[in-house]
């Protein structure tokens, strides 16, 4: 069975700049949400469905500063720093 989409965008607060994730937030301030298999980060979950996967060597950054987050025009691919 897949992820419920509508369930997902539910939790979205859609601002004029920010997407907030309104639900379930760890520690750091990063959403997570479970697709009904695991616990999934907000804004990775975010990314694979509007824009494709990420590759395995890079790792999204909020351009917003803002870690719940979800709006992919504020997230950009980056090497992971070493």
């Amino acid at each position: 069975m897949g992820m419920n989409e509508s369930r997902f965008w539910a939790k979205v607060d859609k601002t004029d700049s920010c997407w907030l994730w309104t639900a379930g937030k760890n520690h750091t301030g990063y959403g997570y949400f479970w697709d009904g298999t695991r616990q999934v980060r907000v804004h990775r979950l975010t990314w694979e469905l509007l824009r494709g996967s990420i590759p395995d060597n890079l790792q999204l950054d909020h351009l917003c500063r803002v870690r719940h987050c979800v709006n992919p025009e504020h997230l950009e691919l980056v090497t992971t720093k070493t």
